[in-house]
């Protein structure tokens, strides 16, 4: 049985939306450049795939810190 999801390559990333838009600010929050968007309009939530460039990990607000 074949993966009918598209698995990134080394050089981008895919982060699940519920829409294009939502793409489009992960872009601008993050300062991630956006290769493409692949839609999925059958899935119940998340119905896009934001494609970015690179490695574009969400930042990890729970990193300890010198006072933990």
């Amino acid at each position: 049985m074949t993966n009918p999801l598209p698995l990134p390559n080394d050089d981008e990333t895919i982060h699940s939306a519920a829409d294009r838009e939502s793409c489009y600010k992960m872009e601008r929050k993050y300062g991630w450049r956006l290769k493409r968007i692949d839609e999925y309009p059958d899935a119940p939530i998340l119905k896009v795939d934001c494609v970015f460039y690179g490695d574009a990990p969400f930042p990890d607000y729970m990193e300890k810190t010198d006072n933990d």
